[in-house]
């Protein structure tokens, strides 16, 4: 199935996108997601410029290259998808709900629901390039048009109202915090230089996962593509869920970051 120009406006990643000779729209069968192929490609993480809408971490910008394709889900992960995996869900969720994000759930419950659906998690720069969708700015749009925040939303909103990026992904800006695969830690050596240390075994889950996409009641300066906090592998927030990936064969990022 070849890239629908109504929803992968970006002509040049459409072309990429077949020359992978892999669908481009997948459905996830046990959990009813609906994924979309990500093209091999390259770009430049982090905020081109210095302006009022940036973090010392993001700057100057990195250039990466994804040199394989994968796939990312549409929109982020639902309650209704996480319950056709997982039963029961947080006592949180309301009945009606199952078209809002998969909220109130840890890393290390995340990590369950991945080993039995057979998912995974994007890494921070491929959930950086997928939404940046071939933009440079902040942004992929006005983010009134993009994102639920504070001034349009105090809690998750369902999935996919708002208007998608040029490859046809919703909500990576605004709605909930997505999880990544990356540790936190590990970003932060990135970008600063600081030395790599050998990390203990048992003290690995303690460390911080990086989470990206900022949420709905935050303010503009959180809704931005090169934004990056971290969340304890065990603690749950109502801000923050996740977004499902699968990875083909050798699929990889290079420019120097360090993934978990």
């Amino acid at each position: 199935m070849d890239p629908d120009p109504e929803v992968v406006t970006d002509e040049g990643a459409r072309a990429r996108m077949v020359a992978t000779g892999w669908p481009w729209r997948v459905r996830h069968r046990e959990s009813g997601a609906e994924l979309l192929l990500v093209p091999p490609g390259e770009f430049m993480r982090g905020s081109l410029e210095e302006s009022d809408e940036y973090m010392p971490d993001e700057y100057p910008p990195q250039h990466m290259i994804v040199d394989r394709p994968y796939y990312l889900a549409r929109t982020e992960l639902t309650r209704a998808q996480w319950l056709a995996v997982m039963e029961p869900g947080p006592e949180s969720w309301g009945e009606n709900d199952g078209d809002k994000p998969a909220t109130d759930v840890t890393f290390d419950q995340i990590q369950e629901f991945l080993g039995q659906s057979g998912l995974g998690l994007p890494r921070n720069s491929e959930w950086e390039y997928a939404c940046r969708a071939g933009t440079t700015g902040q942004r992929y749009g006005p983010i009134d048009e993009i994102a639920w925040y504070s001034d349009n939303s105090t809690e998750p909103m369902p999935v996919g109202l708002l208007k998608p990026n040029a490859w046809g992904f919703y909500d990576t800006i605004g709605n909930v915090w997505e999880f990544t695969s990356t540790f936190q830690q590990d970003l932060r050596r990135y970008w600063t230089k600081e030395p790599q240390t050998v990390i203990a075994e048992d003290e690995i889950q303690s460390l911080k996962r990086s989470i990206r996409g900022g949420g709905g009641g935050l303010q503009p300066i959180d809704m931005r593509a090169p934004y990056c906090l971290g969340q304890f592998p065990d603690r749950a927030r109502n801000s923050v869920g996740l977004r499902a990936a699968f990875h083909l064969p050798n699929a990889t990022v290079t420019g120097g970051e360090s993934d978990g």
